[in-house]
C-alpha cells in the first residue's frame, strides 16, 4: 500500500513539474511611456557629448507655447563620484545661466569634460503673461 501511494504521488509530482506555468494576461490598455507633460513647454531636452579627446559640448533645446515672453536655462555640469552624482565646475562655475527672448532657447555650450561618466541637469524656466513653469531635465550619460 505504502509502495503504491509513493509511486502516486511520484507520478503526480512529475506531471505537475511538466506542466507550463502561464501567467495571467494584463486585461486594458498598454500603459504610455512616461512623457513628462508641460504646460508652457512644447519640448525640453539637454544632450551631452564627450569627444575622444575630452572636449565636451552640451547641447539645449527648449520651445515654448506661443506668448511665451522668456525662457532660462540654469546649467549644471555632473559627474558620477562613488555613485552619487555631483555638480562640478562647468568653464570654472559652479554653473552657468543662458536666457533668450520669446519661444525658443537654442545654445550649445563648450566644455573641458575629462574622461569620466558625466551628464548635465538643465533647469528650465519659462514665463509668459499668464503665469510661468519651471522644471529640470537631465542630458544623456556620456563617459569617454
Amino acid at each position: 500500500m505504502k509502495k503504491r501511494i509513493s509511486l502516486f504521488l511520484a507520478v503526480l509530482l512529475m506531471f505537475s513539474l511538466a506542466l507550463p506555468c502561464f501567467a495571467e494576461e494584463p486585461s486594458g490598455p498598454e500603459p504610455e511611456p512616461d512623457i513628462p507633460e508641460y504646460t508652457y513647454a512644447i519640448s525640453a531636452y539637454a544632450y551631452l557629448t564627450i569627444e575622444s579627446n575630452g572636449d565636451g559640448t552640451i547641447s539645449l533645446w527648449c520651445q515654448g507655447v506661443s506668448g511665451i515672453s522668456s525662457i532660462s536655462a540654469t546649467i549644471y555640469l555632473q559627474r558620477r563620484i562613488n555613485g552619487m552624482w555631483r555638480n562640478i565646475y562647468i568653464n570654472g562655475q559652479d554653473y552657468l545661466t543662458r536666457s533668450a527672448s520669446g519661444s525658443l532657447l537654442a545654445t550649445d555650450i563648450d566644455f573641458d569634460a575629462g574622461y569620466a561618466d558625466h551628464r548635465a541637469k538643465v533647469v528650465y524656466h519659462l514665463v509668459c503673461s499668464t503665469g510661468s513653469e519651471t522644471f529640470t531635465v537631465y542630458s544623456n550619460v556620456d563617459s569617454r
